[in-house]
């Protein structure tokens, strides 16, 4: 509507691991993300292709956000246990905006412990979003989320709109969600894994390597 705006949307494609080449997966296992469509010609990037992606929130895509948006997420096909499902914290825009990687500890499928720091966190559940073809789910833009690498043969494909409020109302879902948070609410920088270095006069993003979160049993 009106008072809607869309600021961002993508197909997102869950790959299989029989597609995707040995050397590619030796890569992105060291990397936070297995985002591939560094592997992919840019005239195909209008997608996502991913095989498997860490716990993140979608602030981490619009740094310097008032964080006054919401993430409205549709699957295209059936999403089984081994379609790589969406894995959701709940509640775990309470500690607002947090830099990826995020301080988490795996306690098993169901639970994490996610916070600020060594002294400031908790436990808290994670959801496993299975569903059907037309399925959609929403989340706050401070919502933890991630996926397990793909374990089916089939690709996982599906819609992801970030919708921004445009009403200049002192309050509305999203802004009384921020006000219920103790904890900052915008960055400025909201990823430690990366770095830009110069090349041929252009900003290149560098990944850092490191180790996996939710992909660790």
């Amino acid at each position: 509507g009106k008072k809607y705006e869309i600021i961002l949307k993508k197909f997102i494609i869950g790959v299989p691991k029989k597609d995707i080449p040995k050397w590619v997966l030796n890569i992105t296992s060291k990397e936070y993300v297995g985002n591939l469509n560094k592997f992919i010609k840019k005239k195909y990037r209008k997608c996502t292709f991913f095989y498997g992606i860490d716990y993140h929130m979608d602030y981490i895509d619009v740094p310097k956000n008032k964080g006054n948006f919401i993430t409205l997420y549709v699957y295209l096909n059936d999403v089984s246990k081994n379609s790589s499902p969406l894995n959701v914290v709940l509640k775990s825009h309470k500690y607002g905006a947090t830099t990826f990687p995020h301080f988490i500890k795996k306690i098993n499928k169901k639970k994490i412990l996610y916070g600020k720091d060594l002294k400031n966190f908790k436990l808290f559940n994670v959801k496993e979003l299975t569903g059907k073809t037309g399925d959609i789910n929403f989340w706050s833009c401070y919502t933890l989320h991630g996926t397990k690498p793909m374990g089916s043969d089939t690709p996982r494909v599906s819609l992801r709109y970030l919708i921004k409020s445009k009403s200049n109302s002192k309050s509305n879902l999203m802004k009384n969600l921020k006000k219920s948070i103790k904890f900052t609410t915008e960055l400025k920088n909201t990823r430690t894994d990366v770095e830009t270095i110069k090349k041929n006069n252009k900003d290149i993003v560098k990944v850092i390597k490191g180790n996996r979160i939710l992909h660790s049993n």
